[in-house]
């Protein structure tokens, strides 16, 4: 169906299955060990300079949950002592009072899922702090098919000369075994991530083969216990898997809890403003509950923030600062078994640091990793080079046989009088306990359904297979609810899992437009109205990513939301990612073909 370029030459890829994490953060042979011993007691002994001294700083302790004054001792990337008079150092930065606090850690991010590239990525989200991520690729693997351990070594090429630190996981759905199970066996992928619950019940063995593998490597297991039975839940944690991020309220929490399940808050998902306050008045201990942001659009980091934002909108919902802080530092790092490294201002650690002026307003002055100063005041300071052209993917279209008449909604059942029909009608919001369809008894006036649902006007619905199977051609069709708009229409072409386009709108005719534009892209987004495209936004990397600057991402975003707020839409967020929701809401219930 699509033809790809050859994308990672055999010796990079044999590099690259030889790296691991941090493998170069430990030697492995006696003598260098012992000398590197030597080096850190002459360090603290004063009789060898460190390699920089932080100085008046105010230190958030993440252990007693206290803060005092001190100063940190850097050496070859790592914290070396903390004490006002721990010893010298060849550089000395001077904090200004400043509170340091541990780098933040977002314990579930879909790297790829930002549309930018991680070099591009670090530019939005290093700045507020993050230092730590830890990584789904499921959509591009999932895009890229045969392609899927080409495409994620490309990913994660040189992930070492990032601003930040990237811990990938193998992706636990969408993808099959065999390159779930090659992943695996890399030793820099730290596990099997986004566990998908009902595929476990429901596929066979091919989902419980992913898990039985990550467990024969001795690797973590993260993922999800959504949409199945309370006492199914039990099966997740008793395979291994070690979290839930799909929680919606604080009840979602406190059933994690009872069967030793650690869960994730999802800042932009509503994780702060709908858990938060349960935590704080049903006093919930929080050292098993995390932060994290799953997917959140670039614009929204660079024009809003990050977890940073999520630690002071925390705050402000009556959370200890020191809590929130751990709960984006300590607690993960310690749930992914790395407080070791990560996570806390202590000896030993990583020296990732961010300066604050207030644990409550929360706002990164400096970042460091590594002892490197890589942001400040907003700005990032130090970036990676690194080429992922190869990843940059040929379209061929799929839709040329696609008629108009297509896209006519087809009713389940029409009554005897012919003065209701039923439809699906899908909700765009449709996370949560509301659900994403339902089969609707809607009016007929002249033999045409009446798009209107309980006062709210409707808009026309379709989910395409882009390529056609033995010359047949799944396609849904029905209405949606909750996304507004008065005039014409949008398509999202998408690969993951498999190549789809989405469309929806006022009329047809428009719909037809939006989506044969979108067939000519291997993916991405369009806005027609009055029979004319107003603004596209194509994704060349494998149909779900972009090769574009984070700037000039936020630039084709913008023009795609004024041509949206042209046809009438109310804006619910940034377009680009908000229309993406309903992909992944399709996938997750089965509608993809």
């Amino acid at each position: 169906m699509t033809t790809h370029r050859n994308v990672v030459p055999l010796l990079l890829a044999t590099v690259l299955c030889l790296m691991t994490a941090d493998r170069t953060t430990y030697a492995s042979d006696f003598q260098t060990e012992l000398a590197e011993a030597k080096k850190l007691r002459n360090i603290i002994e004063r009789k060898e300079k460190a390699d920089l001294l932080i100085r008046n700083i105010n230190i958030v302790d993440v252990y007693r949950e206290a803060v005092h004054p001190g100063s940190l001792l850097i050496t070859d990337g790592r914290i070396a002592a903390i004490d006002p008079e721990a010893g010298t150092a060849r550089e000395e930065f001077d904090g200004q009072g400043l509170y340091a606090v541990p780098g933040l850690i977002d314990g579930h991010f879909h790297v790829e899922s930002q549309l930018v590239t991680p070099t591009a990525l670090a530019e939005a989200m290093v700045p507020h702090g993050i230092t730590t991520v830890f990584a789904e690729c499921l959509d591009l693997v999932s895009a890229a098919g045969d392609d899927g351990l080409k495409a994620a070594k490309v990913l994660f090429n040189r992930h070492e000369e990032l601003p930040y630190r990237i811990y990938p996981f193998a992706p636990g759905k969408k993808v099959k075994f065999d390159i779930v199970s090659g992943m695996l066996d890399w030793d820099f992928i730290l596990g099997l991530g986004e566990m998908n619950p009902s595929k476990v019940f429901n596929d066979g063995y091919e989902d419980l083969k992913k898990v039985a593998y990550a467990r024969s490597k001795n690797k973590l297991i993260s993922g999800h216990v959504s949409d199945i039975a309370p006492y199914q839940e039990n099966l997740f944690p008793a395979l291994g898997q070690m979290d839930d991020h799909d929680n919606w309220n604080v009840g979602d929490i406190d059933n994690n809890l009872r069967i030793g399940l650690p869960s994730f808050l999802m800042y932009g998902l509503h994780g702060i403003d709908n858990i938060v306050p349960g935590l704080v008045n049903a006093r919930i201990p929080t050292e098993n509950v995390m932060m994290s942001t799953d997917n959140l659009a670039v614009e929204h980091m660079m024009r809003v923030g990050h977890l940073d934002v999520a630690i002071k909108d925390a705050v402000a919902r009556g959370l200890d600062p020191i809590t929130a802080i751990k709960m984006t530092s300590y607690n993960t790092a310690k749930h992914f078994k790395m407080e070791d490294k990560l996570g806390s201002l202590t000896p030993g650690r990583f020296a990732d640091i961010v300066l604050v002026d207030d644990l409550r307003s929360f706002t990164p002055r400096y970042v460091f990793k590594g002892g490197q100063l890589v942001a400040q005041d907003g700005k990032l300071l130090r970036n990676a080079t690194i080429d992922y052209t190869s990843l940059v993917t040929r379209p061929t279209r799929g839709l040329d046989d696609f008629k108009l008449g297509d896209l006519k909604v087809k009713p389940i059942e029409v009554s005897a009088d012919r003065s209701r029909a039923k439809v699906t009608v899908f909700n765009f919001f449709g996370f949560g306990p509301q659900g994403f369809s339902h089969d609707v008894w809607l009016p007929m006036a002249n033999g045409e359904i009446v798009p209107e649902l309980n006062g709210e006007k409707l808009l026309h619905f379709a989910i395409i297979q882009r390529y056609a199977k033995d010359n047949q051609r799944t396609i849904v069709t029905g209405f949606i609810r909750q996304f507004p708009m008065k005039s014409g229409a949008v398509a999202v072409g998408f690969s993951a899992p498999r190549p789809n386009v989405i469309t929806m709108g006022t009329n047809l005719n428009d719909m037809y437009v939006a989506l044969k534009e979108a067939d000519k892209s291997m993916g991405g987004f369009v806005a027609a109205d009055a029979g004319s495209v107003k603004q596209a936004v194509p994704m060349a990397i494998y149909g779900m990513m972009t090769d574009y600057s984070v700037s000039e991402l936020i630039k084709r975003s913008d023009k795609l939301d004024e041509a949206l707020d042209a046809m009438g839409h109310k804006k619910s967020g940034t377009a680009v990612n908000t229309l993406l929701e309903v992909f992944y809401l399709a996938d997750r219930h089965g509608f993809l073909e």
